[in-house]
């Protein structure tokens, strides 16, 4: 176990130094004092993400600054926790020697090295493949699983594998610095080993070549960011968010009292708390469906379709189940055209969505509070992406039907959260211009994506004229689906998907906009904008009538989620605080659910 102690006598100047230092060292604990650190200075700053840190600053002071300790250990480094022994139960410590052996990485323990790959050699492999097996499949899941396997075989001829190792390193270090790191760190060895001036003269010398390369890969590192800022937005916005309170890296949790650090554990505990959310959830009784006219009926889908679709493909989004990257598909589209319109053509006759493209990866992403609260989590969703490729044809052939309601801001052509905030604006400017009063009451669905009924989705579908094929091949879609949280490498048991439109998808969202499009319906009194699941709700109060005229549309939106199985999050539901210009205005407590909501101002 290596440790490393230092008095640092304040770090709050010394955060840019700190940080690569420490990135260029690999000590398990670094124990520091008189850190000078207070509540606002985040462990981002001062340490990657592989580290968990451990502080406590000094709170009571009557001097300006002074005092701290701060723990940082290595979050990879494995220890165990001492505990009180029994002393009817003596511990036992137990010495064993095995025999030196040699890691071998497993497959699922490696990845397929894309920028080496060679793919004029995977082109012509894939141009050469037998697509008898596709042609000749009689069902959907047949032909879909012919594909994957031509294509992963023609993937692991073209691109290598190599183990799957996290860089101790930031990723904007150069080759030359890190060879220059393993130099520094082999000459410290060898000076404290030998004790002689040639090896520490070496030392020194690659410890400032160190430290002087490390300031010229950040400094053009951002200077990259601000050069691709039009290109590669997403580089700022990554550069932005390492300085958030919580950054990507190890998942720590906190359950029952227990610590919990490791990722197959962690992943398990995903599992069941996803798992209760639809476990927990009661099923609604609804009348049968009503017999749709033939109006929106299975259309057969053609070269041109999937051609189309590809090209919406995004080449850089995370690979899903499958295993096949949207840039490869891209790059051999000429190849998989006529097989994947084949497919298609397969799959909506039959009324049946491929099982295999059911599967999901879920991904834990933090939303807000404490990190190690399981609950403060949201879950993620990675799909196949040749899966996506057909929901981008029915999406274009059923869109064109659906009519949403024009306050309807999410996920819809042509709007965005800018035009949802100009429409509120544009109601709110005059009212407060004439020192009116006018409240407002912003709304928070629990989960609302996840707890979407199948049936009840698909009974308002069918009010929309789909065809029962439609109607047949949407419920296979939504149905029977299977998830698999993952945390670093480790993935947990499949979760049962039983309610939800799946988070990720290109259906989803319009299936969401649709099942909440009724919603509408029941604000009869008050203005009202949508973002999706987010609603607001906003009524010009000249006299107290006004009041109830605002307050019974709230009534009728919870009457709407109690009987569409939606639930409010009364916690995060508030009123923004009584629009107006005027000092006097007509006062009264929002209630919903019996409760009085959160009054901002």
């Amino acid at each position: 176990m290596s440790q490393y102690y230092q008095n640092v006598r304040g770090l709050r100047t010394k955060y840019v130094e700190f940080y690569d230092n420490v990135c260029s060292t690999d000590f398990d604990i670094i124990f520091l004092t008189e850190t000078w650190l207070k509540d606002s200075c985040c462990d981002c700053n001062i340490f990657p993400s592989k580290y968990t840190v451990y502080r406590s600053d000094r709170v009571s002071s009557s001097k300006a600054r002074g005092g701290g300790v701060l723990t940082a250990i290595l979050s990879s480094w494995s220890y165990s926790d001492l505990v009180k022994p029994d002393p009817y139960h003596s511990p036992l410590i137990i010495d064993v020697h095995l025999p030196h052996t040699t890691y071998n990485p497993d497959y699922k323990f490696s990845h397929q090295k894309f920028a080496t790959g060679n793919y004029t050699l995977l082109y012509n492999t894939l141009s050469a493949c037998d697509w008898s097996g596709v042609y000749g499949a009689t069902s959907a899941d047949d032909a879909v699983a012919s594909l994957n396997a031509s294509v992963q075989a023609a993937m692991e001829d073209a691109i290598p594998r190599c183990p799957t190792r996290k860089s101790k390193f930031p990723f904007w270090y150069s080759s030359s610095l890190r060879y220059y790191i393993g130099k520094k760190n082999y000459f410290h060895c060898c000076f404290k080993k030998k004790q002689t001036d040639y090896y520490y003269d070496k030392f020194i010398s690659y410890r400032k070549l160190v430290k002087r390369t490390i300031k010229t890969d950040r400094l053009q590192w951002l200077k990259s960011i601000d050069n691709d800022l039009k290109s590669q937005p997403h580089h700022l916005w990554k550069y932005v968010s390492s300085f958030r309170k919580h950054t990507l890296g190890y998942i720590q949790l906190q359950v029952y009292g227990l610590h919990l650090d490791e990722p197959t554990v962690v992943a398990y505990t995903f599992e069941k708390h996803f798992q209760s959310l639809y476990d927990t959830h009661c099923p609604i009784d609804l009348p049968p469906l009503s017999q749709p006219t033939e109006f929106l009926t299975l259309a057969s889908i053609s070269d041109a379709d999937v051609n189309k679709a590809i090209k919406r493909l995004k080449p850089s989004k995370s690979v899903g189940p499958g295993d096949i990257p949207g840039f490869v598909i891209k790059g051999c589209s000429a190849i998989f055209i006529p097989v994947l319109r084949h497919i298609f053509n397969l799959s909506l006759p039959q009324q049946q969505f491929p099982t295999s493209w059911k599967e999901a990866t879920i991904v834990p992403v933090f939303k807000r509070g404490n990190p190690a609260c399981v609950s403060n989590y949201r879950p993620s969703t990675l799909l196949n992406n040749i899966s996506k490729l057909l929901e981008f044809i029915i999406h274009h052939h059923i869109s064109h039907y659906i009519k949403l309601h024009p306050n309807q801001h999410g996920f819809t052509k042509s709007k965005s959260t800018a035009i949802n905030l100009v429409s509120f604006l544009d109601i709110m400017t005059p009212v407060v211009c004439s020192q009116c009063q006018a409240d407002a009451v912003y709304f928070d669905f629990s989960s609302a994506f996840d707890l979407v009924p199948h049936t009840l989705l698909l009974h308002k579908l069918s009010s929309l004229e789909f065809s029962d094929g439609y109607l047949n091949w949407l419920d296979s879609y939504l149905a029977n689906r299977r998830s698999r949280v993952r945390v670093s490498d480790a993935l947990s048991r499949p979760l049962r998907i039983t309610f939800g439109v799946p988070q990720g998808s290109v259906l989803g969202p319009l299936l969401f906009n649709v099942f909440i499009n009724d919603l509408c319906n029941s604000i009869r009194h008050s203005h009202f904008l949508f973002f999706a699941d987010d609603l607001k709700i906003f009524h010009i109060i000249d006299t107290s009538q006004d009041c109830l005229l605002l307050q019974n549309d709230i009534h009728h939106v919870s009457d709407w989620c109690s009987a569409n199985s939606m639930s409010i999050n009364i916690n995060l539901c508030h009123t923004q605080g009584r629009l107006m210009s005027c000092s006097m205005g007509i006062s009264f407590v929002v209630l919903l659910l019996q409760a009085p909501v959160t009054l901002r101002t």
